[in-house]
């Protein structure tokens, strides 16, 4: 399967420091799944040492915070996220194109 980004192409086709956060950024097109159970988790996209990756917004913050903390609801439901990407020196900043994310129900019920 398919990573969940380019960014390991990047890599390989430009060496780390030929990349910029807006290559990097755009090279993020979506996000894996959220897992569920008792401590739900986002995994992000791994990035370059360069570079360092915040969450920039949340459509639901009360399921997925900005510092990347999640709840899951009493309903599957879909959040749209935005990820900041920031080079460590001078590789500028950038923020991904709107992704969403699957975050499941709680099985509390």
């Amino acid at each position: 399967m398919r990573d969940a980004n380019l960014t390991l192409e990047l890599v390989h086709l430009h060496g780390t420091r030929e990349l910029t956060a807006p290559m990097v950024a755009g090279s993020i097109t979506r996000l894996g799944p959220m897992t569920g159970g008792h401590e739900p988790s986002l995994t992000l996209p791994r990035l370059p040492r360069a570079f360092t990756l915040e969450i920039a917004s949340s459509s639901r913050p009360d399921i997925v915070a900005l510092d990347g903390t999640a709840r899951l609801p009493s309903r599957a439901t879909t959040v749209t996220l935005a990820l900041k990407v920031t080079g460590a020196s001078g590789g500028g900043t950038a923020t991904t194109a709107p992704l969403r994310v699957k975050v499941p129900r709680s099985p509390r019920r």
